[in-house]
């Protein structure tokens, strides 16, 4: 196929295609755009099954590289800014890039880790031509991207996704909310994510605008609906949350066309509040493996129940199936699985997709349930891995930094609830001897503030099951009696 951008330049080479803060580039400057990096990438030696990584933040310079990529047939692979350098430096040991293409206040952080870097800030390579000139076709079965996401046990997992994959669940997006040539869709999620990366190829698809943000500022995203110049936006549910204590009669978020809901199971009353409020919420439930969206609810469909839930898109197969790997009835939960063109074929490192069954179908890891009318309502996760405002957390990651503590004998971490991010970590540490102050400075030098535990409590032993495993169910109910009619714990995360 003929790369999107290549081909709305063509239609409508005028119209807007992007806009940041600063300006806005019109399709034929944006495909121009695009045409400039992909000499940078040729000039630094690539082509066809190279590999990019890419530290830098959300702007239109790394949008145009995308697509830049794409051209080149190379693989591209944002690398997340939240997660720290010894995140960085495991993902780039993985995916053994020919090039870092870097920002200007990024380039400095991994040096030495890859043959070649290019800042992708600097004025683009000259001598590109008119748009339309220039290779942009596409090949569909080309792996196209490699996006990181951490595994049960904290390790990053690249899933590598195809053109294929990002067009299919794109067109399936597109499908489900129409897109127009004047809507405008506020890119503030991470690249890296692919929630974030996807809705440059919707945008690509319909000859619909983007605004790229780096992050998300609930002011500047209230004025942009309000000067209409965004009608679509991507949240999880702190971020709707801030948007609501913006605009707390939705005078502006009713004005959008449509809000995207999902990264975790938002609370029944902030979804009662969108209702009664009518903002255009879509729920939405999807993961890296299948390139984003694989259930989400039509416009004008979400009629504010007590639970999000959402058919599944175009094309997405999905069932719930039991321990036995059945399908099961309707009303009653179990292991979601999918299956359809949108979905990955494999993990970086040549091995094939774990947890596929002799049927093809992807065995998710998540638990839902199916309605008598066909939605897919999310109850949560098989493993211990919990979302925190839209972030994967494992606690086998914080714990196995903790265990090097020499005070530590032993430790576990559960997912504490939080009204502000979903679940937050909460470190159980033994014995009780050890100084709390003291481990939390220990940590502090060694995490990231989003792995940061909100609370660190010292017991003497901690709970186990029969065969010796943690029983974390229990320090969940242990920490919950003692939290009742507490304030939520100081916020470490990030934002």
């Amino acid at each position: 196929m003929i790369c999107p951008v290549r081909t709305a330049a063509r239609e409508r080479p005028g119209s807007i295609a992007l806009r940041s803060d600063a300006r806005t580039w019109t399709w034929r400057e944006y495909d121009d755009a695009v045409g400039r990096r992909g000499e940078d990438l040729r000039r630094a030696g690539i082509g066809a099954g190279a590999r990019i990584a890419v530290l830098a933040a959300n702007s239109a310079d790394q949008a145009a590289l995308v697509f830049a990529a794409l051209r080149r047939g190379a693989v591209l692979a944002p690398l997340n800014l939240r997660r720290g350098e010894r995140h960085w430096r495991r993902c780039l040991e993985l995916l053994a890039p020919d090039l870092l293409c870097v920002d200007a206040a990024h380039g400095g952080l991994v040096a030495g880790s890859v043959r070649g870097v290019l800042e992708i800030g600097r004025a683009a390579a000259k001598g590109h031509g008119a748009p339309g000139a220039g290779d942009a076709a596409l090949a569909l079965a080309r792996e196209a991207t490699v996006v990181f996401t951490s595994g049960s046990g904290g390790a990053p997992k690249g899933v590598v996704l195809t053109t294929a994959n990002h067009v299919a669940a794109a067109s399936a997006a597109n499908a489900n909310l129409p897109l127009a040539a004047q809507d405008c869709w506020l890119a503030d999620l991470p690249f890296c994510h692919v929630g974030g990366l996807a809705i440059l190829f919707r945008s690509a698809l319909a000859g619909s605008a983007v605004l790229v943000r780096d992050g998300f500022a609930p002011g500047a995203t209230l004025d942009g609906i309000a000067a209409g110049a965004v009608s679509i936006l991507s949240c999880v549910p702190e971020m709707l949350r801030s948007l609501l204590a913006a605009d707390p009669q939705a005078r502006v978020l009713s004005r959008a066309k449509a809000i995207l809901l999902g990264g975790e199971a938002p609370d029944p009353q902030l979804l009662e509040l969108c209702r009664r409020l009518a903002v255009p919420v879509l729920p939405t439930y999807g993961m890296t493996e299948a390139s984003s969206q694989i259930c989400t609810a039509a416009p004008g469909e979400f009629d504010g129940g007590a639970r999000a839930s959402a058919r599944p898109l175009p094309g997405m197969q999905v069932r719930v199936v039991d321990g036995n790997g059945r399908e099961a009835a309707a009303g009653a939960g179990g292991e979601i699985t999918i299956r359809g063109p949108a979905v990955f074929s494999r993990y970086l490192g040549g091995e094939a997709a774990a947890a596929r069954d002799a049927d093809g179908w992807f065995h998710t890891g998540d638990l839902g349930r199916f309605d008598g009318e066909g939605r897919l309502e999310l109850l949560g996760r098989l493993d211990a891995t919990f979302i925190s405002g839209g972030e994967n957390i494992s606690p086998a990651e914080i714990e196995s930094v903790a265990r090097r503590c020499a005070a530590v004998d032993d430790c576990a971490v559960i997912a504490a609830p939080s009204r502000r991010w979903g679940r937050r970590p909460v470190l159980y540490a033994a014995p009780a001897e050890i100084e709390r102050a003291e481990l939390r400075d220990w940590l502090a030098a060694r995490l990231p503030k989003l792995l940061m535990p909100d609370d660190i409590i010292v017991v003497e032993e901690l709970p186990r099951l029969a065969l010796g495993k943690i029983d974390r169910r229990a320090l969940l109910e242990t920490y919950l009696a003692s939290q009742e009619a507490q304030p939520d714990p100081p916020d470490n995360s990030r934002r």
